[in-house]
């Protein structure tokens, strides 16, 4: 622990100096971040924490403050989370010390923790954090699309009541700094245990005449081309958390009338037909991917013909069994598991699936 002796000069409103009073800080740094586990880590999770207190389009979204890991999550947003989660309110007072000790001593050298009783005199808790961008709002969390727990560099100051000390270091001030884990608010998750692949045909219709050449090819690229979102018709506000290219990190599609990122999902149709190629794990239902989060989920789907796979003709249509990858949007993740690495793709293997095509 370091002690540094500040003289602090107070005034007089005429500008006369009455009386000089000597403030002691001391710095205590967090122990090393190798030694902090996730179950360590300082909680910046707002969804359960938030509910009844923001509505969910302020508590997860991209303009907003989320702490939704896999999107843009603002520094501000954060510190706003840890207040409400270790109980300080908005003038920095401490209104629940247990909370507060519980999870910073989590964080501190076995040595340095911290007792409740020496918190009585406590005015105030500010959180602070090491600014990379003059722009508050501009000023990010690290990348969160893979992992939803980030680290940051976090600084506690904790000052005494004037005339009182913190505890019996005859101390004013008491900072806790270093780098640290944050959790965020996890991903939305889907249990991918909860569903199978059905044993029944899914029937596909394609508009147009069938290929000159039906091949395992040119079957692939018409499903492709069925479950294609990219048009701006597939734009929706409903859900308005853009999608964001995972190697680019940039928005993936753009309003050609406004020039704004605009979020794209599948509509009605291929909805229906995608939860048609799956099943409850118990044989009904939708598990735990109905068409709700269907909606809000699915980037992109993908086609391969599965290793057993071969092309029967039925009438006008084409029957094949495929493996379908579902690739999530990037705050959804495919593993329920909490606060464990983001699982983007799932696949469901050997779908039967049947095409015809309509003129």
């Amino acid at each position: 622990m370091k002690l540094k002796r500040i003289a602090v000069l107070t005034l007089l409103v005429s500008g006369m100096a009455v009386a000089t009073e000597n403030i002691t800080i001391a710095n205590v740094t967090f122990k090393p971040l190798a030694e902090i586990t996730n179950s360590d880590a300082l909680n910046a999770a707002t969804g359960g924490a938030f509910k009844g207190v923001l509505p969910s389009y302020e508590n997860d979204g991209n303009e907003n403050t989320t702490t939704r890991a896999g999107l843009k999550v603002r520094k501000s947003s954060v510190i706003v989370a840890l207040q409400h989660n270790l109980g300080i309110d908005v003038a920095n007072q401490l209104i629940d010390a247990t909370k507060f000790v519980t999870a910073v001593n989590k964080i501190l050298p076995a040595d340095k923790r911290l007792k409740e009783s020496e918190l009585i005199n406590l005015d105030n808790v500010v959180i602070s954090m090491s600014s990379g961008s003059q722009d508050i709002l501009t000023d990010l969390v690290p990348d969160s699309k893979q992992l939803p727990v980030v680290d940051l560099q976090v600084r506690f100051a904790l000052t005494a009541k004037s005339g009182t000390t913190i505890g019996e270091q005859n101390i004013n001030q008491l900072v806790l700094e270093g780098m640290t884990k944050v959790k965020l608010t996890d991903y939305r998750r889907v249990n991918q245990s909860t569903i199978m692949t059905t044993k029944t045909p899914v029937r596909i219709t394609v508009k147009g005449n069938k290929p000159e050449h039906v091949t395992e090819d040119a079957l692939v690229n018409l499903l492709g081309d069925y479950f294609d979102i990219t048009a701006p018709s597939f734009a929706t506000t409903l859900f308005p958390i853009w999608n964001i290219d995972p190697v680019s990190n940039q928005p993936v599609f753009i309003d050609e009338t406004t020039g704004e990122p605009v979020k794209h999902s599948l509509k009605n149709y291929q909805i229906d037909a995608l939860s048609g190629m799956y099943t409850g794990s118990d044989g009904r239902g939708y598990g735990d991917f109905g068409k709700a989060r269907i909606e809000r989920a699915v980037q992109k789907l993908r086609f391969s013909p599965s290793p057993d796979h071969k092309i029967r003709t039925i009438g006008n249509s084409y029957m094949m069994n495929y493996d379908v990858t579902i690739t999530f949007i990037q705050h959804w993740s495919w593993n329920s598991a909490p606060y464990t690495e983001r699982a983007a793709d799932f696949t469901l293997e050997n779908v039967p699936i049947i095409i015809s095509f309509k003129k």
